[in-house]
Formats: C-alpha cells, structure tokens, sequence
C-alpha cells in the first residue's frame, strides 16, 4: 500500500518552491515551464537519510494541504489525496508479468481528474500539472512494489468538470498508452539574419542547428545533418540543438560549442545557454533565441491531454 504522503510529495513541488530552496540543495537547473518554478529532480528516499526525508515530508505535506484547503475547503484537499491514492492502485493493477517478471507496460499515462465546476481554479492545475514530479513519483511508488517500469515515462494530468468525467465512481478517467504522443509542433520564424522570415515547422525530438545542411569531418565523413540551417557565417556548422523531454512534455536547447554562443530572450530576462556538455535550457513559446546574429522566435504547439 503506498503511502499519501509519496503521492502529496509529488504534487508539492509547484506550491511550496520557496520552501524548496531553503532545504533542498539537489537542484539542477529551473525548470520554466509554467508560472512556477520546478525542479528537474525528485526528492526520494534514495538520495536523503530517513529521518531528514521525514521531516521534509512532513513540512511538504503540511505546505501542500494549507495551499489545497485555501482551494477546495477542508472536504475537497482529503478528498483528492485520496482520489491521487486510488490512481496508483488502478496503475498497479494495470501491470503484466513478462518472462517472470512484473512490469508496468506503458510509457504515457493520462489523467482527467474531475471538479466541481465552481473549484476549477489555475492553481489546483499549476499543483497537478509538474509532469517530472508525478512521472518520477508514480514509477517509484510502482518499483516499489516490485513492477518494472519504462523510461522515459510521460504522465499528464487534466482537470476538468467533474460532469465531464466518465468514471463518476472513481473522479477521474485514465488511459494508458504503450507508445509515447508525438512532441507538439516547434515553429522557428527568423526575426532577424541571412533568411529573415523564413519559417521552420518541426515536429522532431532531436533537431540540429547549424550552418549548412550537412556536416563532415576532415575526412570527408559525414557526422550531423541540420533541420534548422542559416547560411550566415558568424553561425557555427554545429551550433545548437533541440531535444524533446518527454517526461517533461517540453523542448529544450542546447549550444554546442558555437562561437558566438546561443541567448535566450524572454519576458523574465536574458538566459545564456551553457556551452558544451550541460543541462542546456528550457523552451516556452514566445522565446526570442539568438544564434549568434540570426535572431529566431519560438512557438510551441498546446499539447492535447
């Protein structure tokens, strides 16, 4: 039986952040994807002693049910701690054994949990919507119960009117799927550089920018083929790529080693993106991004639930 309080750690992350960065110093790098701030890695049990992670837990839970009363009353928070309960036990039930062994068979799992239409709030879905936190959280609560689960694992969670939903017995409907949602559509429309207003509608999980289509090494071999190209010289052959996360349902840029570096300009301020081997940084939609002089506008596609 798996425990409320895992279920209530993987939903405190966009509430309690300030909490965060006063006791968690594991954090990678901000995650943008949404108002909130998130972080890319998941407290567990593995990387804290138990009783530092218990008094975590309990701080975390207590944050969470301040935030959730504020929202639903005190009937409505208990009631969706034990709905949240409920789902993981229907995913375990989801789970086939293979050659002995127990797993958990798909890679995207997608949730509507239904409200009462006067308590559909933005902050009940900011709460629900960290998909690395629930992704990581649900495969833990499934490993441990001894159920293989396979990676990467995509969770995504709607909240919608409670009439809406087709399990009224349950609150929420759950479908799975062994095969993972095509990353949403990432159009890329040159602002400024060589080919100003030229657009680029990708749909890819790995895509490389750069000059020139193809790439070759000194001996002629070919070693990288550019989606994205501009003929301006001050842009490297192998300047930057693009990555679908598919935990996190979100883009992220990466520069590779180009000389005139790769910037990220957006409402919030100016981001230089790491060069070389890093974390790279996370796209929105509506990002100016700077490939050295060729300046590049970001839109990313609503993704369907």
């Amino acid at each position: 039986m798996i425990e409320k309080s895992s279920v209530v750690i993987a939903l405190a992350a966009s509430a309690t952040v300030s909490f965060f960065f006063s006791l968690v110093p594991l954090v990678d790098t901000i995650h943008p994807l949404s108002r909130t701030f998130s972080y890319n890695y998941v407290v567990s049990r593995a990387t804290l002693p138990m009783s530092v992670f218990d008094h975590l837990e309990k701080r975390i839970e207590t944050e969470l049910r301040k935030a959730l009363n504020k929202v639903l009353g005190p009937v409505g928070a208990p009631e969706l701690f034990e709905l949240l309960d409920h789902l993981i036990q229907d995913l375990k039930q989801r789970c086939i054994s293979v050659g002995g062994e127990s797993r958990f068979p798909f890679r995207h799992v997608a949730i509507q949990i239904g409200v009462a239409q006067g308590q559909l709030k933005t902050s009940i879905t900011e709460i629900l919507s960290n998909r690395v936190y629930l992704a990581n959280e649900i495969r833990g609560a499934l490993e441990e119960s001894g159920f293989e689960c396979p990676q990467p694992l995509r969770v995504d969670v709607g909240i919608v009117d409670a009439a809406s939903i087709r399990n009224q017995a349950k609150g929420y409907d759950c479908a799975c799927s062994e095969q993972l949602p095509e990353p949403p559509v990432l159009t890329l429309t040159v602002r400024e550089g060589d080919t100003d207003g030229k657009t680029f509608v990708l749909q890819q999980r790995f895509i490389c920018v750069g000059r020139g289509h193809e790439v070759r090494d000194k001996s002629g071999r070919l070693i990288r083929r550019n989606l994205v190209v501009f003929p301006d010289s001050a842009v490297s052959r192998t300047h930057a790529h693009i990555q679908f996360d598919d935990e996190a349902a979100a883009y992220r840029l990466f520069d590779d080693g180009s000389s005139l570096e790769t910037t990220i300009y957006r409402e919030a301020g100016v981001f230089q993106v790491p060069s070389g081997s890093s974390g790279g940084a996370w796209l929105r939609s509506g990002d100016v991004v700077h490939f050295g002089p060729v300046q590049v506008r970001i839109d990313i596609a609503e993704l369907p639930l």
